[in-house]
């Protein structure tokens, strides 16, 4: 493989995961600004050995457990802190942000797939209260609506939502 082609297959498999990796640091380091370089510093190991991950392999559990690894190191390093992680109690919360990381994406797809079942009228609102980030009193304006109504409005596609979620999650236990 060309060392472009190493660098792009990095970079596409690092920013697809990043978010796993990051959570996973979070969950153990509540500061984001140690968070952040902690993140830093795994994904610049994980640049500098990229030759030593195995293609094909869980490209997220190897960069959490490199993120293990830096963790550990930091709180070992870090006088100021009074908690130390061990590596049993950083293993069980990696074992833990793996199942949750996993129900989060579950639940991610089930909601995509009730998104899709909607009008394109509420699909638009959705899209305009959170891709767009407009108060629902910028949206009223927009669509020339009372404010109060379009509460109504959007109390009921969260209720429709919640329960297709919940349907469409409650399908798939049952089917596997």
């Amino acid at each position: 493989m060309s060392e472009t082609a190493s660098k792009d297959n990095f970079m596409t498999l690092f920013l697809s995961h990043q978010k796993r990796i990051y959570a996973f640091i979070l969950m153990c380091i509540p500061n984001r600004t140690d968070a952040d370089d902690l993140l830093q510093e795994t994904a610049a190991w994980m640049w500098s050995n990229f030759d030593k991950y195995t293609p094909g392999t869980n490209f997220g559990a190897w960069g959490v457990s490199i993120a293990r690894y830096k963790i550990l190191n930091f709180c070992n390093n870090a006088k100021k802190n009074d908690v130390v992680f061990d590596e049993a109690l950083l293993e069980l919360i990696e074992h833990n942000s793996s199942q949750a990381l996993e129900q989060t994406d579950q639940r991610i797809e089930a909601l995509r797939h009730c998104l899709a079942k909607m009008s394109e009228k509420d699909q638009w609102l959705i899209s305009l209260r959170y891709e767009k980030s407009l108060k629902i009193n910028k949206i009223a304006e927009l669509i020339e609506r009372p404010t109060s109504g379009l509460y109504k409005k959007m109390a009921k596609i969260h209720n429709m939502l919640l329960n297709c979620t919940r349907s469409k999650l409650a399908l798939e236990v049952h089917n596997d």
